[in-house]
C-alpha cells in the first residue's frame, strides 16, 4: 500500500499557489499502490474512480482539478481505466465537447445517476446517505468487474462521492481524495434550511458521518485540500495516512492584467457555477442582506454575478445594481475590471477555490468564515462573520481606506 506522509507545510504551499502562474503548479498526491512500488511505468495500471464527470473546462471547479489529476497520473502509468458518474447537475454541461484525454486514458466509462436510481438506492440500502446508495446502485456491476480484473496496479478515488462505490473491503486498495467534508456540508444546510428540509439534512448528516468514519478507517491513504479536513481525519483516525495537497486555481489570470486603468468603480464579482445551492444562497443573501447597505454608502456600488447555469432564483436577481452573465469562456477580462470580489458562502464546506482565484487574480476577496475554511491568512482576504460586517469590509475597499 501506499505510505502517504502528513505534510507540514500546507500554508506555505498555499502561498505559494498565491504567487505562481497556473502553468507552474505541481501537485503533490500519488495513487495507491497494490504491488511493489518500484514498478515500472510500463507495468503500472490504474483504475481511476471519480465522483463527477472530469473536464478541463467544466462549470466547477472540482471536476478541473479532477482532470489535472488524471494529466498528472498519465505522466506515471501505462494505461489508466476512468469510471465516473454524471448527475442532474453534470447534465446542464451535456453540451461541451469531449475533453481532451490523455492518449494513455484507455477505458472512459460515464455512468449516469437518474432520479429512479435515488429511489431505488434508498429503498435497498437506506442505511446509507444518498449519494452513497445512488452511486453503489449505478455502478456495482462495472466495479465488481474492475476490481477482479488483475492488470491494476494501482487504485484512487476522486470526491467523497468515487469512494461511495467501494465496500470497506475493496476501499484498502485506494488512495482516496477527499475534497470536502460532506457531512460538515449538511449540517450547514441543516442551519439554514426550513423544518422539513432541516430534518432530511439532519438524517443525511448523521448516515454521513457514519459513513466517513468508515471509509477514513478503511483505506490505503487519504489526501485532503485542507489542513482543516486533515487534522480532523488524523484525529478521527491516527493510524490512517493522511496529507493535504494544496489545490490549484483553475483560472490563470496574471495579476498585472488589473490595474487602475481596467478597474471599474464599485464593480463587486462573485464568480461560480451558479446551480449549486451553496452558490444561490450565497448570491441571495448578498442580493437581499448585505447589498442595499453597500449601495446606500456606495451608490455605485454594483454586483456581477459571474458563472455558468445560473438558476430562476438567480436570473431573477437581474437589475439596475446587478448583472447576471451565466457562462463566459474566460472570466480573466471580468476579473481585471473587479475592485472587490464578493464570496458570501454559508453553506458547503472545504476549501472553496473560487477565493484562492480572485486572492490569485490580486483582487481583494471579502469572504465568510465557511468561504476562508482550509486557506491561509492573506493581505487581500478579509473574513466577515455577519451581514454587517460584511457591508463595513466591503465599504472599506470601495472607499479604499
Amino acid at each position: 500500500m501506499s505510505n502517504i506522509s502528513n505534510s507540514p507545510s500546507v500554508s506555505a504551499r498555499i502561498h505559494k499557489i498565491l504567487s505562481i502562474p497556473l502553468r507552474e503548479y505541481q501537485t503533490y498526491s500519488s495513487a495507491g499502490r497494490s504491488r511493489d512500488e518500484a514498478a515500472p511505468k510500463t507495468e503500472r495500471r490504474l483504475l481511476y474512480i471519480c465522483g463527477f464527470a472530469p473536464h478541463p473546462n467544466s462549470s466547477s471547479s472540482g471536476q478541473k482539478i479532477a482532470f489535472a489529476k488524471i494529466e498528472e497520473f498519465s505522466r506515471s502509468f501505462a494505461r489508466i481505466d476512468v469510471l465516473y458518474f454524471i448527475n442532474e447537475l453534470e447534465e446542464l454541461d451535456a453540451g461541451r465537447a469531449s475533453p481532451p484525454w490523455p492518449a494513455n486514458v484507455a477505458d472512459k466509462i460515464a455512468i449516469p445517476i437518474t432520479k429512479g436510481m435515488r429511489i431505488a438506492a434508498g429503498l435497498l440500502m437506506p442505511h446509507l446517505p444518498m449519494f452513497v446508495s445512488v452511486r453503489r446502485f449505478a455502478a456495482r456491476r462495472e466495479i465488481a468487474r474492475r476490481l477482479s480484473d488483475p492488470a491494476y496496479t494501482d487504485f484512487y478515488s476522486d470526491f467523497s462521492q468515487g469512494a461511495a462505490v467501494l465496500s470497506r473491503r475493496q476501499l484498502a486498495r485506494f488512495t482516496v481524495r477527499q475534497h470536502d467534508v460532506v457531512s460538515k456540508l449538511y449540517a450547514r444546510q441543516a442551519d439554514n434550511a426550513g423544518r422539513l428540509k432541516k430534518l432530511f439534512y439532519r438524517i443525511e448528516k448523521a448516515k454521513t458521518r457514519a459513513w466517513e468514519r468508515g471509509m477514513w478507517a478503511s483505506v490505503a491513504g487519504i489526501e485532503t485540500l485542507s489542513e482543516e479536513d486533515a487534522a480532523l481525519i488524523r484525529h478521527a483516525h491516527p493510524s490512517t495516512p493522511v496529507k493535504c495537497v494544496p489545490p490549484m486555481t483553475t483560472v490563470a489570470l496574471n495579476p498585472q492584467m488589473r490595474t487602475a486603468a481596467t478597474i471599474v468603480p464599485g464593480r463587486m464579482i462573485f464568480f461560480g457555477n451558479m446551480s449549486r445551492q451553496e452558490n444561490i444562497d450565497a448570491v441571495v443573501w448578498m442580493a437581499s442582506d448585505i447589498l442595499p447597505a453597500i449601495r446606500k454608502r456606495h451608490p455605485q456600488a454594483h454586483l456581477w454575478i459571474i458563472g455558468a447555469h445560473p438558476s430562476e432564483e438567480v436570473l431573477a436577481l437581474s437589475g439596475p445594481s446587478i448583472q447576471v452573465t451565466g457562462f463566459v469562456e474566460s472570466p480573466m477580462e471580468l476579473f481585471a475590471q473587479a475592485e472587490v470580489a464578493v464570496v458570501p458562502l454559508r453553506l458547503g464546506s472545504g476549501v472553496k477555490i473560487k477565493v484562492i482565484e480572485t486572492i490569485a487574480a490580486g483582487i481583494p476577496t471579502i469572504t465568510t468564515p465557511v468561504g476562508a475554511e482550509g486557506i491561509p491568512p492573506h493581505g487581500l482576504l478579509t473574513i466577515a462573520g455577519s451581514a454587517a460586517e460584511f457591508t463595513d469590509s466591503v465599504c472599506r475597499i470601495l472607499a479604499r481606506e
